[in-house]
């Protein structure tokens, strides 16, 4: 990956965790192959790193009703945390597993199944003095740390109704242990999408508006990456101008992604209506970094197409886009 996408996923990572607490971060729910989705999640971000990742998960693992952005924040986090610990190669292990508390339960849960996940590595572990500090929010013992990571895990999982704890002694490395509610419900079927190279994809133009520029540089770049024809607003006022232009001279613009709010100017929610009457046949995803707004929940009564949390990956972005222009 090259190091400015780096950087820039960095930026936006720290912003959506500074979200999870400023704007309460209520999840955006869909039901999930949670085993999967954590599974992904850690393969890449421990892709290049040394660490051997090893996976101990339940064959018929229960599906839960999570916000897949969050959830693959919370993973991301705590791998980070591994990474940042183990100064030479070293090992973590992913359990997952079913279970079923009774009340009075040790978590101080619901009654209920739940799917358990247990993050073991074999770095240094956390001193005890520590221990009761890990998930305050902006307590770090690293120099160029936030302080936000693991603070980000526990408001998550809080928020999802679950309980996270963390068992370590030093030299002996550390444990997470997370638990999330489990729905009866079956996860849709992942659809298999084929990898096509950039120069056999259909190219369309797609406008991007947002506020936050290592945003829109990051959306360009994945976008060019796929073959796409970007351009971007950093307002909805521009995003008006810059579509309506591009109708009148014969080029317009076959689909938008839209920041939903933009402080002092119009959002996505704002300008979606008027840019359906410029062309009814529009479509339109809304994006946002776990706003708490119901566009997010309910987008097809607001006039959208489907929902890009941020921060987003080539592949959810790609995915998502070759759906709705099919």
């Amino acid at each position: 990956m090259p190091e400015i996408i780096k950087k820039l996923l960095a930026v936006i990572s720290f912003a959506g965790q500074l979200l999870t607490f400023s704007r309460g971060g209520t999840p955006i729910k869909q039901v999930i192959d949670i085993g999967q989705l954590i599974r992904q999640t850690a393969e890449f971000v421990l892709t290049g790193s040394g660490i051997k990742l090893k996976f101990q998960m339940d064959d018929e693992l229960w599906s839960a009703d999570v916000d897949k952005g969050q959830i693959s924040q919370v993973v991301t986090n705590l791998l980070i945390n591994v990474k940042q610990a183990i100064v030479k190669n070293g090992n973590i292990a992913i359990q997952g597993n079913n279970i079923i508390l009774p009340l009075n339960n040790q978590w101080h849960l619901n009654l209920g199944n739940y799917v358990k996940f247990v993050f073991q590595d074999d770095g240094p572990g956390i001193p005890a003095k520590h221990l009761d500090q890990i998930f305050d929010p902006f307590f770090t013992t690293k120099s160029q740390g936030s302080g936000l990571g693991l603070a980000s895990v526990y408001s998550i999982i809080q928020r999802h109704k679950g309980a996270v704890t963390v068992h370590s002694k030093e030299g002996e490395g550390a444990a997470f242990t997370f638990l999330l509610p489990a729905t009866g419900k079956a996860a849709p079927t992942a659809q298999v999408i084929k990898d096509i190279k950039a120069d056999q994809q259909r190219k369309v133009r797609i406008l991007i508006m947002d506020d936050e520029k290592p945003i829109r540089d990051l959306a360009t770049a994945l976008l060019m990456k796929m073959g796409h024809r970007p351009a971007v607003a950093e307002t909805g006022e521009l995003a008006l101008e810059i579509f309506s232009k591009a109708l009148n001279e014969g080029d317009p613009f076959e689909l938008v992604i839209l920041d939903l709010t933009v402080p002092g100017a119009m959002g996505g929610a704002e300008i979606i209506d008027d840019l359906k009457r410029l062309k009814p046949e529009l479509k339109a995803i809304v994006s946002s970094g776990y706003a708490s707004d119901p566009v997010m929940a309910d987008f097809e009564k607001y006039g959208f197409d489907a929902v890009l949390v941020k921060p987003y990956l080539l592949k959810e972005m790609e995915n998502l886009i070759r759906e709705i222009l099919n």
